[in-house]
């Protein structure tokens, strides 16, 4: 897969999960600027710093560990979990 087309489950997941609108929404933004309804509260905002995709990919590939115990860290634990791999290489 060479990632130029993502299948169309996917593009319902995105827009349900992470874009939380209809596609009907989301066409009707992207083309005629009309924002979607949202209630206040409707959406979350982190309440922790992200890490870095780049330290994710090397706790993952080089680190062995799972997504979930990633997601469990903070970006700071993150951080000194791959500095300690490599203290030890």
């Amino acid at each position: 897969m060479d990632n130029t087309d993502y299948g169309s489950k996917l593009w319902c997941q995105i827009l349900k999960d992470q874009l939380e609108v209809s596609e009907a929404q989301f066409w009707a933004c992207v083309n005629d600027q009309v924002r979607p309804a949202r209630t206040p509260g409707s959406v979350t905002i982190p309440d922790k710093e992200p890490i870095p995709l780049g330290v994710v990919e090397k706790l993952i590939r080089l680190v062995h560990l799972t997504p979930e115990e990633i997601e469990e860290m903070t970006k700071d634990q993150a951080v000194a979990r791959l500095n300690q791999f490599w203290a030890e290489q």
